[in-house]
């Protein structure tokens, strides 16, 4: 239960929290902290107090849209363009005016990471399908190892018999 003394305190640093929260990108254990509240005081006030939770979301909204502009951007890749200035020089070998300016188009192409962690998000049967694999991959997993050690006693015995 959380002390409403506390809360008071949070409650007067609610501006505070939000720079916290959106500009130096603190998590909530840093914000706890910073408070001189332990995380698990700090959960619970975010659990009683509607304020502070809107305040944190409020404050992480900008920052959540920047990151799923630049996933949606890796996602289906890009192209930008390079711009290179060209200098002369003079009789000293120190640059004098700039002769040309050259723009290369370069293509960055989707990235596999970033469809990955997109379709983890958003798609339920990618995710089902990602867990089954996992399964099967620890199946297999724990077959190879009894597989592996049935061979090693087999090696045994077989060196057992050579040696009698």
């Amino acid at each position: 239960m959380v002390v409403k003394n506390s809360w008071n305190a949070v409650r007067r640093k609610l501006e505070n929290i939000n720079f916290w929260a959106g500009r130096e990108l603190c998590s909530d254990g840093e914000i706890a902290a910073r408070l001189g509240l332990s995380p698990e005081e700090f959960y619970g006030m975010e659990l009683e107090h509607t304020e502070l939770t809107v305040a944190l979301t409020d404050a992480r909204k900008p920052l959540i849209r920047i990151a799923d502009e630049s996933l949606k951007k890796l996602i289906s890749g890009y192209e930008y363009k390079e711009k290179t200035i060209i200098f002369s020089t003079d009789k000293n070998g120190k640059p004098a005016r700039a002769e040309s300016i050259r723009v290369t188009s370069k293509t960055i192409p989707p990235q596999v990471g970033a469809i990955d962690i997109y379709l983890k998000r958003f798609d339920p049967y990618y995710r089902c399908r990602e867990m089954e694999d996992a399964k099967l991959n620890i199946r297999e997993r724990s077959t190879r190892v009894k597989e592996n050690s049935e061979n090693r006693k087999n090696r045994m015995d077989r060196l057992r018999f050579l040696k009698s």
